[in-house]
């Protein structure tokens, strides 16, 4: 088993015009990284966020008439981008299974479109040099939540929700790339006409008009240079970071791919240490579907229910296995929050304490 000489540590802030230390190892400080995205981050649809998200709201409310913002403390949405939001709003009611869903996913489709508008605002561009339109933040919104009803709750899917591969998922990148997973009947079924979606450009794609990747700095790209050489020569890569929303995956196959072609490709390789909610909260599945996955139970949730505290316990014990088989193997790229959660923001400061 072959580990690299440095642990690299990466923590990447989610905030405007924020920097902070980015890539570093046990020996020197090797970089930082500025992250500029616009907007709170992304929240998932899980009902503790959702309180959260609701309180901040409000606190952001009080103070929303003096900073010139509407009743959510948002900046209000130009005609064009609020056309959109309420025709995706309607469309969103229409196609619930669940009414229970709506008030999260709604708060999700106004952060995701005040992004987006903010985006637009500032003049950044789409990779093919077109301009970010409220129709795009409409049809993107809505295909993803497509995904989110057919494969996190298995509305107009015959074979269901979406089953991930144990505690260890490998990335769904579409047909045609050898992946024998997409020979079985099983998938053909399952997939139907996404079977060449490529699940993990379709993350990126969905986040990366909220970047402004323009302005968005990664320093000490060497030490990420040698970091693809150790994976390539079949040694074993772990990045330690902070967890702030749940883009960071995309924001970090965005920043990487800004680096280079080829750090774009070690981007895709990496395997996030995951709690077990990316792969049942409905509107995350299609996300995690894209990525390499080794999922665990974290110490909080497995004390929740002492029922099912063994059965937690030995999934967790079966994801170290999977990762240490992998590890054996060479050439793994591991990202994981030590902290072992998001860090959240503090609501009466409107600052993100490190978690």
């Amino acid at each position: 088993m072959k580990f690299s000489t440095a642990i690299l540590s990466a923590a990447l802030v989610l905030g405007a015009s924020t920097t902070s230390n980015a890539f570093s190892s046990q020996k020197s400080s090797l970089a930082r990284n500025a992250v500029r995205i616009h907007s709170a981050p992304l929240s998932s649809t899980t009902e503790g966020d959702t309180t959260a998200a609701t309180s901040a709201d409000t606190t952001a409310a009080e103070n929303a008439a003096a900073n010139g913002l509407n009743d959510t403390g948002r900046a209000p949405l130009t005609p064009e981008f609020q056309g959109a939001r309420d025709a995706a709003a309607a469309m969103l009611t229409k196609s619930l299974p669940n009414p229970a869903l709506e008030k999260p996913l709604m708060h999700f489709m106004d952060e995701y479109f005040a992004s987006l508008a903010t985006s637009a605002k500032a003049g950044n561009k789409n990779l093919d040099g077109s301009e970010v339109t409220a129709e795009q933040a409409m049809k993107t919104f809505m295909s993803t939540l497509q995904y989110g009803m057919k494969y996190g709750l298995g509305v107009g899917n015959d074979k269901g929700k979406f089953i991930f591969e144990d505690v260890r998922h490998r990335a769904m990148r579409g047909d045609g790339r050898g992946d024998a997973r997409y020979e079985t009947e099983e998938m053909k079924a399952m997939l139907g006409e996404d079977l060449s979606t490529d699940f993990y450009a379709a993350g990126c794609d969905f986040f990366r008009p909220s970047m402004d990747l323009e302005n968005s700095l990664v320093l000490g790209r060497e030490n990420l240079e040698k970091a693809r050489e150790q994976i390539d020569n079949g040694e074993n890569v772990i990045f330690l970071a902070n967890h702030q929303s749940e883009a960071d995956p995309q924001v970090v196959s965005c920043l990487f791919e800004k680096v280079s072609p080829e750090m774009g490709d070690l981007a895709a390789h990496v395997t996030y240490v995951a709690g077990h909610k990316v792969t049942t909260d409905p509107l995350a599945v299609p996300f995690s579907m894209g990525r390499n996955l080794l999922c665990i139970h974290s110490k909080k949730h497995i004390d929740a229910d002492p029922e099912t505290k063994p059965a937690k316990s030995r999934q967790n014990m079966s994801a170290m296995n999977s990762m240490l088989t992998g590890l054996r193997e060479g050439g793994m790229a591991i990202w994981v929050a030590p902290s072992g959660g998001r860090d959240r923001r503090d609501v009466s400061t409107g600052k993100i304490p490190i978690a």
